[in-house]
């Protein structure tokens, strides 16, 4: 993470955690009998003060993490706590950033490859909204191709549903593991390892 990214993050955290104190002393209960209870407008502030604390926080989560330099990672995954999960787990290995849906994944992977520096493992939820994990994968590919990216990334997708139609359809579409949620992080740990993409030692 460069000098910029390590300032945005810092205000993130700071913003996130003024606004959250805001949205406490709304929240907070009046002393003394007969106060008078907020009224709809405090209600409704509190409201967006913590909607946008939730929204500042899942940024800062797409943020890339600290790690070893030689393996850029992106998790894509629309449930925020599973994909917070992973990109802490895979920080271990290398600087490690995190999409909510395809698009953004897809912006991410194309302004990593213009930058010379692309991912070279993905974990890539198969069951999400909208663009779905398969096409994804497909659309990844695809710009691997258009920008001649001498080493693809290596694919990982992870999904709830265990069955070999979508083992083998991960597979087909250039996934190199699959992965059953919930994921069992020691397997995942050693497969990363088992890859020697010239990372450095995971961090403790």
């Amino acid at each position: 993470m460069g000098e910029m990214e390590k300032a945005w993050a810092r205000d993130l955290r700071r913003t996130a955690s003024e606004l959250e104190a805001m949205a406490k002393v709304l929240d907070a209960p009046a002393d003394g009998d007969g106060e008078e209870k907020p009224g709809a407008a405090s209600v409704q502030l509190g409201t967006v003060l913590k909607e946008a604390v939730r929204r500042l926080r899942e940024l800062e989560s797409s943020l890339p993490r600290p790690g070893g330099k030689g393996l850029p990672i992106l998790v894509v995954d629309d449930d925020s706590v599973g994909r917070g999960l992973l990109v802490d787990f895979l920080g271990r290995y290398g600087p490690t950033a995190g999409a909510q849906d395809g698009q953004e994944a897809l912006s991410l992977v194309t302004r990593a490859i213009r930058s010379g520096n692309p991912f070279r493992l993905i974990c890539l939820d198969l069951m999400m909204p909208g663009m779905d994990g398969g096409e994804v994968l497909h659309r990844i590919r695809s710009l691997e191709e258009v920008y001649s990216v001498r080493t693809p990334a290596v694919v990982a997708t992870t999904t709830a549903l265990g069955d070999r139609e979508s083992v083998l359809k991960a597979r087909a579409g250039g996934s190199g593991a699959y992965f059953v949620k919930p994921i069992d992080f020691a397997k995942l740990g050693r497969w990363v390892e088992s890859l020697n993409l010239g990372q450095d030692p995971p961090r403790d």
